[in-house]
């Protein structure tokens, strides 16, 4: 991952992050946010004691929304990256994995998958989020010969490390770009993206802008 704060960030809460003010005396709050479209207007509440006294108000404008997840709590950490796995999530190569085999312990290999997942991305990609949806879990454990996983080839490829470590005979089928739903049809992902954390909450965007409100 790499951070981009000092592109992105206006000077005044470049300086209260880098000072850790954010971590041992305030926070950082999403108190409202207005879609239109693809795009999103956010009301953050910075407080720098927890105090009302020095609540600052900052409008955060996101362009070309991607992917979002929203958290409404009090945050210690505010991030923008233009290097990130959320990034390459959006556009990576989808592939297809296959499992040719079952494991001998699927609790086990639920168990690792999970802490793998965790390890790998934290609590923003659950392990199972690419998983055939046409089938159980445990069904997809026990088959000989099927299709086990369908979505970034990165993401799959951090499934079958896995699925190796258990033995399990995997093999990949295809390469299809990633795509993005624009003006009524699909059409291949191209666009710079950047990531802002608020906390555990995330965007993932084609421009983000911030102003005082």
């Amino acid at each position: 991952m790499r951070t981009i704060n000092d592109e992105i960030l206006p000077k005044e809460l470049l300086q209260i992050i880098e000072n850790d003010e954010l971590e041992w005396d305030g926070g950082a709050l999403i108190t409202s946010i207005d879609y239109f479209a693809d795009d999103a207007k956010i009301e953050l509440s910075i407080l720098l004691d927890r105090s009302e006294e020095k609540r600052q108000l900052w409008e955060v404008q996101l362009e070309g929304i991607r992917n979002e997840n929203i958290k409404r709590e009090w945050a210690e950490d505010i991030g923008v990256y233009n290097q990130h796995y959320l990034i390459k999530e959006q556009m990576d190569l989808n592939s297809e994995l296959y499992l040719k085999n079952p494991t001998t312990d699927s609790n086990k290999l639920l168990h690792d998958l999970y802490v793998h997942f965790l390890s790998k991305f934290e609590y923003n990609i659950p392990f199972d989020k690419y998983l055939n949806k046409t089938s159980n879990i445990d069904f997809l454990l026990k088959m000989d010969n099927g299709l086990f996983a369908k979505g970034p080839k990165f993401i799959l490829e951090e499934i079958d490390t896995v699925l190796k470590n258990h033995k399990c005979e995997t093999y990949f089928f295809g390469e299809t770009p990633a795509k993005r739903w624009l003006d009524n049809q699909w059409i291949n992902e191209t666009s710079d993206l950047i990531v802002l954390t608020i906390g555990e909450s995330y965007f993932v965007a084609e421009n983000i802008t911030f102003k005082r409100a």
